[in-house]
């Protein structure tokens, strides 16, 4: 099933782009006349115009760059090479292909700047040309351009020129004037290259002989011929891991040294014999001897001591050699113990030398290690100056053997020949392109005009911008080849109904009057006022149209010409017009003697008479007020024809008298806001608008039909 929603959307489509084709076509002469006088033109120039021949030449590039200069500036951190890409040096042969030295050096060659021809110069005989004024270099490059072959080496060199010979010499002569600049080009490198290398080679020497003597002094002030500064670190440190391995053992040492003391020390303060408590005493080969020696004179001595009084010899002597013992075996501890302090202060006394010894080597070390940055620094250097010096010596034997050989990196590969057929003018081209510019050129404008067009067309305009009905629709009445006369032409178009009853027009008309019944079925509209907004608009001739219509329909009519400024209805119908309405309203005259009665079946006219000086005014007077009366005891339908609404009053007045005013609308003459501004004057003054008519509806006769829709006619596209 299909998709409502989807169904709706399809059809507002089809209304836009049906009310698109619709502008277009109801603009189809301008565009037709667009697209005809524009190709036309353009035909006519272009077959005019000087043909032009082009010539092709084409060459190789290949891509070389001043290599010498470029790499050694590379290698000296200086800047890199004059070309960053291939793709710039490319660029830059074409611009240089392309530029006045290029132009001047082929004008030269060929004698240009003094040829009349070339320079567009009438030579008028008799007459000196001032050659000076003309730039012929311009006039050269806007008549080659220079197109490279994508993603090749080949370049094409295209010259335009209206004489085939000279475009193809012209071509030739910049393709050898080119290799010829190329050459040069090349030659001035070279010898600024020689020049720049000489002069580096010269700064080279210079700073290669600084570095080397500040090398040989740095070595020489420093001691650094015999052994180098890595045998020197070497040295030192083997020296420093032997005084650290020296100084862990004395470290070792001196810990037991200091336990032993501290021990002596707390033992002797509480115990005499602390001796025998410490056993490097105690395990003492010497203490021990004297150790036994004692306690075999202390065992004898007792054993005296037994038998003799203190006072014997035997006493005394025992008692002497057993304290003779015990001082010996004193000493000799005391010996121990000052052999302990005396290594202790020993092992200080070298661990202190053995560190200020180890210090002066590390410090020895850090300064050779400075020494080894220097003498690096200045070695590489040296060799670096070194090394430019051989790349630059080198290069510059290179440059010697480039300067000498001359190779080319532009080649020849065809020459141009001379063209057989223009290029331009291309007729055919230019016709078909100025048809598809013509043509969107046209619809654009034609686009451009209706978006800034404000008139009201059609049916939509009337209901999106006003606010009243729409009585119907009367399609343009075409205008009569053999009516040359303007008044005879608007007669024609009042009684075209008349003399065309089965016309569209006429179907138009019926379905107004239907319309103007059944409007307010409740309150009917018997007497009906007709105006527009502005002149020209067809009030006229639809007072005329519906007048007849409903008289045709048998309602008793009468046909008002309340149009006291122009009226024109008495010409329609040729009626005189010595008496009439004005004649009425001023009592000269009854208004059934001013009535002409039964100009056609049921319908009588009633003309405006004599153009007063005041119209308006008129229409203010009592005896107008009287007429309503009459009219509505002796007709059915009354129809007022009355001036413009936005022109002058008189419409206004009028509306108070009438049962329903019907505004005329112009199609695509009546702009939004005058018809805007004729219905809004009606509802002010409270008077009934029944609805609006559009006039002069544009359609084409085989693309668009009537059809009957809600009680009104409007158009829709026929069927195939």
């Amino acid at each position: 099933m299909n998709n409502p929603e989807n169904m709706t959307d399809n059809e507002d489509n089809i209304k836009v782009l049906l009310y698109y084709l619709n502008i277009i076509n109801k603009r189809k002469w301008f565009i037709i006349i667009i697209v005809i006088i524009v190709p036309l033109i353009v035909y006519l120039r272009t077959t005019k115009q000087n043909k032009m021949y082009m010539a092709e030449a084409s060459i190789i590039i290949e891509a070389a760059t001043p290599a010498i200069i470029d790499e050694i500036k590379s290698s000296n951190n200086q800047v890199s090479g004059f070309f960053t890409s291939i793709r710039e040096f490319y660029e830059t042969e074409y611009k240089i292909i392309h530029t006045r030295a290029i132009a001047k050096k082929v004008i030269d060659k060929l004698g240009l700047w003094k040829n009349p021809e070339y320079l567009n110069i009438r030579d008028d005989p008799g007459t000196k040309i001032d050659f000076k004024k003309y730039d012929p270099e311009s006039i050269l490059l806007s008549q080659y351009y220079v197109s490279p072959e994508k993603d090749s080496k080949i370049v094409y060199i295209r010259v335009t020129n209206k004489d085939p010979k000279t475009a193809a010499l012209i071509a030739n002569t910049i393709v050898n004037e080119y290799m010829e600049f190329n050459l040069e080009k090349k030659y001035y490198a070279n010898k600024e290259a020689d020049n720049w290398l000489r002069e580096q080679l010269y700064e080279m020497i210079d700073k290669l002989e600084k570095s080397e003597y500040e090398l040989f002094n740095f070595k020489k002030n420093n001691d650094i011929n015999s052994l180098t500064i890595e045998d020197n670190q070497s040295i030192t440190s083997t020296k420093m891991r032997a005084i650290s391995d020296q100084m862990t053992k004395l470290e070792v040492r001196k810990i037991e040294l200091e336990a032993k003391i501290n021990t002596v020390n707390k033992i002797k303060k509480t115990d005499p014999n602390y001796y025998n408590a410490l056993d490097f005493i105690v395990d003492n080969n010497a203490i021990q001897g004297l150790k036994s020696l004692y306690n075999e004179a202390a065992i004898k001595f007792g054993e005296i001591s037994e038998k003799y009084k203190d006072k014997h010899p035997k006493y005394i002597a025992a008692k002497l050699h057993k304290d003779l013992l015990q001082e010996d075996l004193n000493k000799a501890i005391n010996r121990i113990l000052d052999n302990i302090n005396a290594e202790y202060t020993y092992i200080c006394e070298t661990d202190r030398i053995l560190n200020e010894s180890f210090e002066q080597l590390k410090n020895k070390n850090i300064e050779l290690s400075k020494k080894e940055i220097e003498l690096n620094r200045l070695k590489r250097e040296s060799e670096n100056n070194n090394y430019l010096y051989n790349i630059i010596l080198k290069k510059q034997k290179e440059n010697d053997i480039m300067g000498m050989v001359q190779d080319n990196n532009i080649k020849k590969l065809d020459e141009a020949l001379v063209p057989k057929k223009p290029i331009s003018p291309n007729v055919k081209y230019n016709v078909v392109l100025s048809i598809i510019i013509s043509v969107a050129g046209s619809i654009g404008a034609v686009l451009i005009m209706n978006y800034f067009d404000n008139t009201i067309k059609t049916k939509e305009d009337i209901e999106k911008y006003t606010n009243a009905n729409l009585l119907g629709i009367i399609p343009l009445i075409k205008k009569n080849k053999e009516i040359n006369n303007e008044k005879d032409m608007d007669k024609f178009k009042d009684t075209y109904i008349l003399t065309n009853p089965n016309s569209t027009i006429s179907e138009a008309c019926r379905s107004i009057r239907t319309n103007i019944m059944y409007v307010n079925p409740e309150k009917k509209a018997n007497i009906i006022l007709i105006t527009s907004s502005g002149p020209r608009e067809g009030k006229s001739m639809n007072a005329v149209s519906i007048a007849i219509s409903m008289a045709i329909s048998g309602m008793k009519t009468l046909l008002i010409d309340c149009d006291m400024r122009k009226p024109r209805l008495h010409l329609t119908f040729e009626k005189e017009n010595e008496k009439g309405l004005s004649n009425y309203i001023i009592g000269l005259v009854d208004i059934k003697d001013v009535i002409h009665n039964n100009i056609i079946n049921n319908l009588d006219l009633l003309t405006s008479g004599p153009i007063p000086p005041n119209p308006s005014e008129l229409l203010h007077t009592k005896r107008f007020e009287e007429l309503k009366t009459f009219l509505n005891n002796n007709y059915q339908k009354v129809i007022i024809d009355s001036p413009p609404i936005n022109a002058v009053t008189d419409a206004l007045i009028l509306s108070k008298y009438v049962d329903g005013t019907i505004i005329i609308i112009k199609s695509g003459a009546t702009t939004r806001e005058m018809a805007n501004n004729a219905i809004n004057k009606i509802i002010n003054v409270e008077s009934n608008i029944l609805g609006i008519v559009l006039n002069e509806f544009k359609h084409e006769e085989r693309s668009y039909r009537y059809y009957r829709k809600y009680g009104g006619y409007y158009y829709t596209k026929k069927s195939a």
